[in-house]
């Protein structure tokens, strides 16, 4: 968007008539995409989305999650970590 759009107010204008006549379009999309997303650590090149770094790093995002959904915000995807992810954590 920052390409095809080089002027912030212009990037404004178009995110408000994209919020108004195409959201649900766009977050269908944003979904599918994330779906198409590889977890995993950080050291293989394969990975899209590696661990947060620590516990409290994790208790930050999840805090965050919960203050945004009470604030009516609407959460796109929740994915479970994988298990073989869980294992190499212990």
């Amino acid at each position: 968007m920052l390409t095809a759009l080089p002027d912030s107010a212009v990037r404004r204008s178009a995110c408000s008539v994209l919020q108004e006549e195409m959201v649900e379009e766009v977050l269908a999309m944003l979904g599918g995409a994330m779906q198409e997303l590889t977890i995993g650590p950080a050291v293989d090149y394969a990975t899209d989305v590696p661990p947060v770094i620590d516990a409290e790093a994790q208790a930050t995002l999840l805090a965050q999650i919960t203050r945004l959904e009470q604030g009516g915000a609407r959460l796109l995807m929740r994915t479970a970590w994988p298990a073989e992810m869980q294992a190499m954590a212990m």
